[in-house]
């Protein structure tokens, strides 16, 4: 690991260029600069002339209109989140399905999908996330996109299996069918809400008829 003494300028940028494979250059603090916080795109500009990709995998800060996460991914061609962006995801949906209340399949689906909206609500990025890098990824991903896509539904299936035993919709309907389309409803929901057509609020009601 090496070092650098500032995060941009000529030191900090020498270092990184004489990277050989193998090695990670750690860069001095980024709020030691003012222009970080004030989103400055002349200093992104600057932390991203070394860099052919950007991952963010900083959950907790996604959220920040700071110019190494806001700024500069918009200047990156390639650009990604990390896994720890999706193990957020997975750990609040599967704390969402683990404090399931008893209560009717609407209410329930209510649940489940205010923990997602949780986790993006606020901040249009964490919706990114969501669609394009879990749900539109390429390569090596792809399947590991595709098996988390179908986890979810097959466990909003089985919620419309326990809500047909107990009498609240018909038995006639295909579990998994209903259920990919409750998640269709939802993905065009977030879709429709970041095009600014809707308010957050929308996001939390899914209806299985």
């Amino acid at each position: 690991v090496r070092l650098t003494d500032d995060c941009i300028g000529d030191g900090a940028r020498k270092v990184v260029q004489d990277l050989r494979d193998g090695q990670v250059a750690l860069l001095e603090n980024l709020r030691f600069h003012a222009a970080e916080k004030d989103n400055d795109i002349d200093f992104a500009r600057e932390l991203g002339g070394s860099c052919a990709a950007y991952v963010n995998d900083a959950f907790g800060a996604a959220h920040r209109a700071h110019a190494s996460v806001s700024a500069l991914p918009r200047l990156m061609e390639e650009r990604a989140a990390g896994f720890l962006m999706q193990r957020e995801l997975d750990e609040a949906l599967s704390h969402a399905f683990d404090t399931m209340p008893p209560a009717t399949l609407e209410l329930e689906l209510t649940h489940v999908f205010a923990a997602l909206t949780q986790c993006y609500a606020n901040e249009r990025r964490l919706g990114r996330v969501f669609i394009k890098e879990l749900l539109f990824t390429d390569g090596e991903r792809r399947a590991e996109s595709a098996a988390w896509t179908f986890d979810l539904v097959k466990r909003i299936a089985g919620l419309v299996r326990n809500a047909q035993r107990r009498g609240e919709l018909d038995p006639s309907i295909e579990p998994m069918d209903a259920a990919q389309q409750v998640f269709s409803t939802h993905y065009f929901g977030l879709v429709t809400w970041l095009g600014g057509t809707i308010p957050s609020s929308c996001l939390l009601y899914t209806s299985p008829s």
